[in-house]
């Protein structure tokens, strides 16, 4: 009779556990139907919003530039800037929003070649240099010299390194500082963003990198964005193989830093074409 029972309540706890795996592939199903209904949807909406904007931004910089002459009023220059102003952050967040949406589709890639990680991180200070001057913080770059070649895609990472920098200097005050390295680290090559700013609640530090997630800054502050540049970065450092760390401590400032791995045998970079044209030719054209 006990045996009986026990045979009669297995059947029913598998029955039970049959009902269960059917639901939850059910749920399963549906979530990943809805994440690529979201991933299309993003992907296809930022592609009719950027094509606007695209003309709204390069037109705006025509005018504010006075490309065909003098506009008859200051004001109207003004006007050109603060729509160009406006117009710059938002079409940076439509490219991080699609650029986000292939990543969690699996579409996006890399063409890692051998390259020097220091001129990709050079190139993102450069063009950023200005907006950290316009906010009166120090910014500096101090890249370690005979760094070893590693994989990479030179776009990948200067959009990483303009990521971190781009948000070091959101968060940090007139006066502040943000260093910016390069160097080897065992079998890495490290690329650290450090400033001065608020810094990040420590418990907020988990959850950052996740796509849409962002920090509460400690002094109430609004800073606008979307919270991708981080996740985007993330994730291109995982595609290199690599992978990032974050540490931060309120009212001391932040400190992100990308590993990315040294091959074991040093990759050949390309010849140039001159180099690699045959002889017969090139002694033709000489």
């Amino acid at each position: 009779k006990r045996l009986r029972t026990a045979v009669t309540e297995l059947e029913r706890a598998e029955g039970q556990a049959r009902e269960l795996a059917a639901q939850y592939a059910e749920e399963k199903s549906r979530a990943e139907r809805a994440l690529q209904a979201k991933t299309v949807f993003l992907a296809n909406m930022s592609h009719e919003l950027r094509t606007p904007l695209n003309a709204i931004n390069g037109f705006s910089e025509m005018i504010a530039s006075e490309v065909y002459g003098p506009l008859g009023d200051d004001r109207y220059r003004g006007y050109a800037e603060d729509i160009l102003g406006a117009g710059q952050p938002l079409l940076d967040m439509i490219n991080d929003i699609l650029d986000m949406a292939k990543v969690e589709a699996g579409k996006m890639r890399i063409e890692p070649r051998p390259i020097n990680a220091s001129d990709a991180v050079d190139a993102a200070v450069r063009l950023i240099r200005r907006r950290a001057a316009d906010k009166q913080v120090s910014l500096t770059f101090d890249p370690d010299d005979d760094l070893p070649d590693i994989n990479g895609d030179h776009r990948a990472l200067k959009q990483m390194s303009l990521n971190l920098i781009s948000n070091a200097i959101k968060f940090t005050d007139e006066g502040g500082e943000i260093r910016v390295i390069v160097t080897r680290d065992g079998d890495w090559v490290l690329i650290r963003v450090s400033d001065t700013g608020v810094g990040i609640p420590e418990a907020d530090l988990p959850r950052l990198g996740q796509p849409f997630e962002q920090a509460k800054s400690p002094d109430g502050r609004h800073t606008g964005g979307t919270g991708l540049g981080l996740a985007l970065t993330k994730s291109f450092a995982e595609m290199h193989g690599g992978h990032l760390r974050l540490e931060s401590k309120v009212g001391v400032g932040t400190t992100v830093s990308i590993y990315l791995p040294i091959p074991r045998t040093q990759p050949a970079r390309p010849a140039p074409a001159s180099a690699r044209e045959p002889a017969a030719n090139r002694s033709s054209r000489s």
